[in-house]
């Protein structure tokens, strides 16, 4: 089940803007808040670089787990593709098969179709996020452009047991085309891009009674589930 935005959900939660556009695919309520939280808990990741933009940090959202009570690191990703003479869609599709490992839990279909509008959201439509949080675009030379896009992932359900998962990552994209051009891209248009991707699992407990409800209309009730091992167990591995 996806849910917006924190705004949406929570008025307050967050005083500054979130630097990410948000997806979650929750099927627990009470869940929703510890997933914002997360989601804030990631702003501290996305910091000024010394190429002059404001971009999502691998390094220190590594940083940021390791120095965190309750979380562990299940998954880091740094790779970078180049696409030549490629359909947008099939740039998009290629990044959320990056974003589906990432997570590595079955989805709904209905979730994918979710995730896979956030990756599109890096793509199409800019001309409307311009000046939102998590998109920037960096100095270029002219007839090129550069941009740097957020997003904040949090997924909940009977596949991931006791555990939220949060994956957030920055997409670094290089065109060949003037500003004014990629804020217009549509999704069948053939472009070349260089993407970098930018990614880490981080896990961390459901919280128990504790947790505080945020009604979210269309979210189902969770079914019971086992206990599904501890933080020790969960072993890092990397893509890079």
């Amino acid at each position: 089940m996806f849910v917006a935005t924190a705004a949406k959900l929570s008025p307050g939660v967050a005083e500054a803007p979130i630097a990410f556009a948000e997806t979650y695919v929750l099927t627990d309520p009470a869940a929703a808040r510890q997933a914002m939280q997360l989601t804030e808990f990631f702003q501290r990741a996305v910091v000024a670089t010394p190429a002059n933009r404001i971009a999502f940090d691998l390094g220190r959202a590594i940083e940021l787990v390791a120095a965190s009570f309750d979380m562990a690191l299940a998954r880091k990703i740094d790779q970078t593709f180049a696409f030549d003479g490629e359909p947008l869609y099939a740039t998009i599709d290629a990044v959320l098969r990056i974003v589906r490992s990432t997570i590595d839990v079955p989805l709904h279909h209905r979730d994918i179709d979710q995730l896979r509008t956030a990756v599109a959201g890096a793509f199409v439509g800019l001309a409307a996020q311009q000046g939102d949080a998590w998109l920037h675009f960096a100095p270029a030379p002219a007839g090129r452009c550069v941009w740097n896009y957020n997003v904040s992932i949090v997924v909940q359900s009977e596949e991931t047991g006791d555990f939220a998962y949060a994956v957030p990552f920055g997409l670094t994209i290089e065109s060949r085309l003037a500003r004014s051009a990629v804020l217009a891209l549509k999704t069948d248009d053939v472009v070349d891009l260089v993407v970098r991707v930018q990614s880490i699992k981080a896990i961390q407990f459901l919280r128990g009674a504790e947790r505080e409800a945020v009604r979210v209309p269309g979210l189902r009730a969770p079914a019971p589930r086992a206990r599904s091992g501890s933080l020790g167990l969960i072993h890092e591995s990397s893509f890079l």
